[in-house]
């Protein structure tokens, strides 16, 4: 039986944010009765109502967890079902790095030393001939970026 200290959080943040807004803070003793993966951990806790909370942080494992699943027994056992998020947990070391992105893998021959404008436009074109790749004309259209 492995022991564990949860701080639980309410996470009102993306999961893509770097920096998430937790609040309503409560420490809890919890206990997993079998191995347990450091990605995805499955912790069971008594006696508490975790319904209000939706992160964690695991002291011994030196994570954050999305809580993904609950799962509610008769006996008053919440399991938790979680996964780590990686951008938080490491934030820390992501912050403090830096780098020079000169090309992707997906390189793109239409992107790279041009000039870039952003502005809204819409306008509509009628084909008169329809539409033909072979004479090199193309259509350009992005939405949100």
């Amino acid at each position: 039986m492995y022991l564990y200290t949860l701080k639980l959080y309410k996470n009102s943040s993306e999961n893509n944010d770097i920096m998430k807004t937790l609040t309503n803070e409560k420490t809890f003793k919890g206990q997993s009765r079998t191995v347990v993966d450091v990605l995805n951990p499955v912790i069971d806790l008594a006696g508490i109502d975790v319904n209000k909370y939706n992160y964690c942080y695991v002291e011994e494992l030196q994570r954050y967890y999305y809580i993904e699943n609950m799962i509610i027994s008769p006996n008053g056992i919440y399991r938790l079902h979680m996964h780590v998020d990686v951008l938080m947990t490491y934030r820390e070391d992501i912050l403090a790095s830096s780098g020079l992105i000169t090309r992707n893998r997906e390189f793109n021959p239409y992107s790279g030393d041009y000039e870039a404008e952003s502005r809204y436009t819409l306008s509509k074109h009628e084909f008169e001939n329809g539409f033909n790749f072979s004479n090199g004309d193309f259509v350009l259209v992005t939405m949100r970026g």
